[in-house]
């Protein structure tokens, strides 16, 4: 497991196989302690979903998209909620992964983290330590 220092704040990477993971549980803790509900309400939002699911078309041959299509035509209703163990176990996710206990390639306890595949990196860390989701996508 390894850290990155943003602003001051500590982000655990963690390596599974080959592939780095991000935790977005260390991100969301620097806007509220309760890191489950930033992640919840972030993942209600129609823009996550497209994101999620354009990054999962490209990078996953056995994603889901009718289940995807689900869940962006809900997004923006006020009863629609989406948990990431939902949308992995729905659509067949695998660039984000959550688990209560997540072991990192040394088989380190981590505790409780949301993490998300840096394999594309879906982040970019400015010269100030801000970080950025790269969601434009671009096609020719």
């Amino acid at each position: 497991m390894a850290k990155i220092t943003v602003k001051d704040t500590e982000i655990t990477v963690i390596k599974i196989d080959s592939d780095d993971y991000i935790s977005l549980t260390d991100i969301a803790r620097v806007k509220n302690p309760d890191a489950n509900s930033v992640i919840a309400n972030w993942m209600r939002n129609r823009n996550t979903i497209e994101y999620l699911g354009v990054w999962e078309h490209l990078y996953n041959i056995d994603f889901k998209p009718l289940e995807f299509e689900g869940f962006l035509n809900e997004a923006g209703a006020n009863a629609f909620t989406l948990s990431p163990k939902k949308w992995i176990e729905s659509t067949n996710a695998i660039g984000i992964i959550s688990k209560w206990n997540c072991l990192d390639s040394n088989n380190q306890s981590v505790g409780k983290h949301v993490i998300f595949s840096t394999t594309p990196a879906p982040f970019h860390v400015d010269k100030n330590g801000y970080i950025y989701m790269i969601t434009d996508i671009y096609y020719q």
